[in-house]
């Protein structure tokens, strides 16, 4: 019973609130769309915005790192901005 007891306790600590802080994408996915349940649920609901551009994956932050997140794509050189950017020519490029 103690290992059941474990086991729950772990999937607990995952579930949280998640948030896409990326550019709005017209019928995929909104900047500041919010994502109850694990990052492995939010990633799941997301599949076809995440098919549209793999880096959307990058930009569904937990709620206690939007700040640093939002930090990290405003001095860029890191894999958020990266991320961000990459999503932003793809909306912007033509096909």
């Amino acid at each position: 019973m103690a290992k059941t007891l474990k086991k729950n306790t772990a999937s607990e600590e995952k579930s949280g609130i998640y948030v896409y802080i990326g550019p709005s994408i017209r019928g995929v996915i909104q900047n500041g769309s919010i994502f109850a349940g694990t990052r492995e649920e939010a990633l799941k609901k997301n599949s076809a915005a995440i098919e549209f551009c793999s880096k959307i994956e990058r930009l569904i932050v937990a709620d206690s790192d939007i700040m640093s997140a939002k930090k990290k794509i405003k001095e860029g050189g890191n894999t958020v901005s990266l991320a961000y950017r990459a999503v932003v020519e793809k909306l912007t490029r033509k096909e």
